[in-house]
């Protein structure tokens, strides 16, 4: 059918397949609270939204994500008014936290819009990733560039979470298209507008400002010269991005200052339990092989080849994703989620260099029905590993969070009113027991829950099992002894297994010790 061939109908059914799995799961443990960062964000911009003061006063990222959430308050405000739920703006309560990653929230669609909101991002990057591959290579190659990208499993991922990750995502990659119109046309406005966006990357998330490299190597390529009034306005425009989205950087600069260096020794010095251990650079590359299987292959084979022909704009396109894996790549502390800006420009390779391996096969055999066999093998082999992860993360945001899981066993198998001691991210238990949270186990010694007359432990892999993944860093020998102490005396009754969806972990444990009342 001839509509079929239709460029547009081909860019709405990429848009389709990118928007199923981004929807799927996306209230994932609504109206419980399970992620341990985003009721801090959301409370950030309550606050703001019922003082009147847009000084967010926290600066540990900038300010952009929080300021788009202000009109999804307004909006969950108006709603609960409407039906008899609200009456002052002041009613309104990000979660209410019984210790980290456990709570409940009286505004779960406020969460939701949050989301949608990162939603939105990661399919607006998808269209984005199409129209630049199209300018600069053909349809075809856009339309596997944005395949590629759709089913991604890690920016599939930030959509799930009210975080600024796919924020970013987006700002880099049209900060990286606004650059390359820098170098092949050098027009005013392109510096103008590659400047500013790179200065909202920088707004979305620190270490996108990383992005600004890309108009000076674009510059730099194509004009030569430092002396050139253009390259100067578009950095000016850079820093003008990034106040438009974080002002108080200005208005109050200690408080910025101190919330960006805090990030800084986050990352880079003091480390995070978990996140840590093998090398980082090694690490990610497993990472992303694991999660896009012979995608970087064809991604750096594009690039060698590509070069040959127009050296100058494949460094343009390279530049900020290697600049931001070195970023990445030397810190101490390492997470998945981190990969994602990375992921629309090496969706755009890979597919270049598929296309390139396709045309190349093409010359060798006649066009036959072989050919167009071998060649949906290929992009089905292409595809396989993303499609599978994807696969594997959209079950996991559909299914019902491990702390849920955990919480119906509780009620199931423990005795009503029973005396429990839990760490984070365990189950919410206070209506059923008498229930002590603590921030770990490990705060207090076996003796002391003997003591207090506890009858159970509940312990999460998700604070526990930190200590042990980076048992091979030597920093944790204290933390691993408690928890062997702990673990050791008392009497494992039951290991509930299932995904920490905020952790993307689809094998977490929640255990369930007894204390019988002779220790």
């Amino acid at each position: 059918m001839r509509w079929l061939r239709s460029e547009s109908i081909h860019l709405i059914l990429v848009m389709i397949v990118a928007l199923v799995p981004r929807l799927i799961g996306v209230d994932w443990g609504l109206p419980r609270v399970y992620h341990p960062d985003e009721p801090n964000y959301i409370s950030k911009v309550l606050i703001m939204v019922q003082t009147g003061d847009l000084n967010p006063q926290w600066f540990n990222y900038p300010s952009l994500f929080l300021y788009l959430l202000i009109p999804g308050v307004i909006l969950v405000f108006i709603r609960g008014v409407a039906r008899g739920i609200f009456v002052h703006i002041e009613d309104l309560v990000s979660a209410q936290m019984v210790v980290l990653g456990t709570g409940t929230t009286d505004i779960p669609l406020l969460y939701i819009i949050g989301r949608l909101e990162m939603t939105f991002c990661g399919l607006l990057n998808v269209y984005l990733i199409y129209n630049l591959g199209r300018e600069i290579f053909d349809h075809r190659t856009a339309i596997v560039a944005s395949v590629l990208l759709a089913i991604m499993p890690t920016h599939i991922l930030a959509s799930h979470y009210y975080r600024p990750d796919a924020l970013v995502t987006l700002m880099a990659t049209a900060a990286v298209y606004a650059s390359s119109r820098v170098y092949r046309f050098a027009r005013w406005g392109d510096y103008l507008v590659a400047g500013i966006l790179a200065g909202l990357t920088a707004t979305s998330k620190y270490n996108g400002g990383i992005v600004l490299i890309a108009l000076w190597g674009a510059h730099l390529l194509r004009r030569g010269t430092l002396l050139d009034l253009r390259l100067w306005v578009g950095t000016v425009m850079a820093g003008v991005g990034f106040v438009i989205g974080t002002p108080f950087a200005l208005l109050d600069m200690p408080s910025w200052l101190n919330g960006m260096a805090w990030e800084v020794r986050h990352y880079y010095v003091l480390g995070h339990a978990g996140a840590e251990g093998d090398v980082s650079s090694i690490w990610y590359i497993r990472k992303l092989i694991l999660n896009t299987g012979l995608i970087p292959v064809l991604a750096l084979m594009s690039f060698a080849v590509e070069s040959i022909k127009r050296r100058g704009l494949m460094i343009v396109l390279a530049i900020f994703p290697i600049a931001y894996f070195v970023l990445i790549a030397t810190a101490r502390v390492h997470t998945t989620i981190a990969l994602t800006p990375l992921l629309p420009l090496l969706s755009l390779f890979a597919a270049r260099g598929f296309m390139l391996f396709w045309e190349w096969i093409k010359r060798k055999i006649a066009r036959s029905l072989f050919l167009n066999v071998f060649t949906v093998v290929s992009l089905l082999a292409l595809l396989m590993v993303p499609f599978i992860q994807t696969i594997r993360t959209v079950y996991h945001f559909a299914q019902p969070e491990i702390r849920t899981i955990a919480e119906e066993w509780m009620k199931e198998h423990l005795p009503n009113g029973a005396r429990i001691a839990a760490e984070s991210y365990t189950p919410l238990l206070s209506d059923f027991f008498e229930v002590t949270y603590v921030p770990r186990l490990i705060d207090h010694p076996p003796e002391w829950y003997i003591l207090q007359g506890f009858d159970y432990l509940v312990a999460s892999s998700a604070m526990y099992g930190r200590y042990y993944a980076s048992a091979n860093t030597g920093n944790y020998k204290d933390e691993i002894l408690a928890y062997d102490q702990i673990f050791d005396r008392f009497t494992l009754l039951a290991t509930i297994h299932g995904p920490f969806q905020f952790l993307a972990e689809p094998s977490g444990e929640i255990r369930c010790y007894q204390i019988h009342k002779t220790e």
